[in-house]
């Protein structure tokens, strides 16, 4: 049996919207990957009355209600009290929990506070949730064939008991074991979602097995493969099946797997063709040499960062020359510089990236030319890219990379 879970996440920061719900995601990749159908969440504030309606409609449509958050010693950690109204029970003093939390103020060198007394309270009949890691004990609850559980929110606390207490526990009440889950990712640049979608949306049947998604990240898009079945060999099998067909669609527009990042591409590129690379750069700010230079042993070997092209006269050996954005003059311009910084340096690779950046309205606007030049070839890219400064930077510096993974591959940007 496949339990369907609902995520509650408790407190006003995550409401207003003062801290990120880390919480959230990591629960929800976890508990998918365990083998738990995932299909609710909901985030609440400090009220009591929210948090009792929040927690009876998810036990009327969930077989497992995962709370965090709100099992504090303060005023405001409702979530006990909640979880003891909607169970009907009143809420028991724990000796055990007593002791565990004032041994863990003993061994920081602390007197317990009173009000961590609040802590070692939880609703009469459900299942104390030991936590050897903070003064926040959990709690498991059952109500009609439903499961109530109650985690603390500090991150590392949430994870140690996800791992320790409540996967083995719903493992072995739903015979989650039974079944082997396994996923992977393919990551794509230089497609929007839209077009990677209107080139694999066929293989997106809701309900297929293995199941395939796609997640819009600043940068590329992951095509998300996930496969079900009795064994390892056997999920591996058929995501191979289903990698071999997207990648017979989408070719080099699939520039990694996993965790590996674009810089990571073309580095890997780089060293398999014993090339080096230089840059020259009026737009990012340095942004494509900072993702370059992350990487231990790079391969490059020299950044010219400059505040606007017509800094780079003096490499043209023309001193009257401005930079001229029209498409052909600046591809041109492109071409010459990638030429210039790659023998000026003694790299193998030059790589120009122009532009200046203009404010228009609300955002900034940038006609971007890229040239990438080696011995072999040279060639030019032309572009018209909007949005606020960071966003710009960053598209700019994925435009570069990209151009210049796709030069050494062979391929047309």
């Amino acid at each position: 049996m496949t339990p369907v879970c609902e995520i509650i996440t408790i407190g006003n920061e995550l409401l207003l919207g003062q801290i990120v719900d880390t919480n959230a995601s990591w629960l929800g990749q976890t508990l998918s990957d365990a083998g738990v159908a995932v299909t609710y969440h909901t985030t609440v504030g400090d009220r009591l009355k929210a948090i009792v309606e929040v927690m009876r409609s998810s036990l009327a449509r969930a077989d497992v209600a995962l709370c965090t958050g709100g099992i504090g010693p303060t005023e405001d950690d409702l979530t006990r009290q909640a979880a003891a109204e909607v169970a009907g029970v009143p809420l028991e003093f724990r000796q055990d929990l007593m002791d565990e939390i004032e041994a863990l103020f003993r061994r920081m060198g602390f007197r317990m506070p009173e009000n961590n007394r609040k802590q070692a309270y939880i609703p009469q009949g459900s299942i104390p949730i030991h936590n050897p890691m903070g003064t926040a004990p959990g709690f498991c609850l059952e109500l009609n064939g439903k499961l109530l559980v109650a985690l603390p929110g500090v991150p590392r606390e949430l994870k140690f008991l996800t791992k320790e207490a409540v996967l083995p526990m719903l493992k072995e009440r739903f015979a989650l074991g039974e079944k082997t889950i396994r996923s992977r990712i393919l990551k794509v640049t230089g497609l929007g979602e839209s077009a990677v979608d209107r080139q694999i949306g066929d293989l997106m049947d809701e309900g297929a097995n293995p199941s395939v998604g796609l997640l819009a990240s600043p940068g590329d898009i992951r095509i998300v493969i996930k496969a079900v079945a009795d064994s390892p060999r056997e999920a591996d099998a058929l995501m191979d099946s289903t990698e071999t067909e997207i990648r017979g669609r989408l070719g080099r527009l699939i520039y990694g797997t996993g965790d590996d990042t674009l810089e990571d591409a073309v580095e890997e590129l780089l060293r398999r063709r014993r090339r080096t690379l230089a840059l020259l750069d009026t737009v990012t700010g340095g942004a494509v040499s900072v993702r370059l230079t992350r990487i231990p042993s790079t391969q490059l070997k020299q950044a010219l960062i400059l505040g606007s092209p017509d800094g780079a006269r003096d490499l043209l050996s023309a001193p009257g020359w401005t930079f001229d954005s029209e498409e052909i003059s600046a591809r041109a311009d492109a071409e010459a510089l990638a030429r210039h910084i790659a023998e000026r340096s003694g790299a193998d690779l030059g790589v120009a990236v122009l532009g200046l950046p203009q404010a228009h309205k609300r955002e900034l606007k940038v006609d971007l030319a890229l040239g990438v030049w080696g011995p072999e070839q040279s060639r030019s890219t032309y572009y018209s890219i909007g949005g606020d400064r960071v966003t710009l930077y960053e598209r700019c510096a994925i435009i570069a990379l990209d151009n210049v993974r796709k030069w050494l591959l062979g391929v047309q940007p």
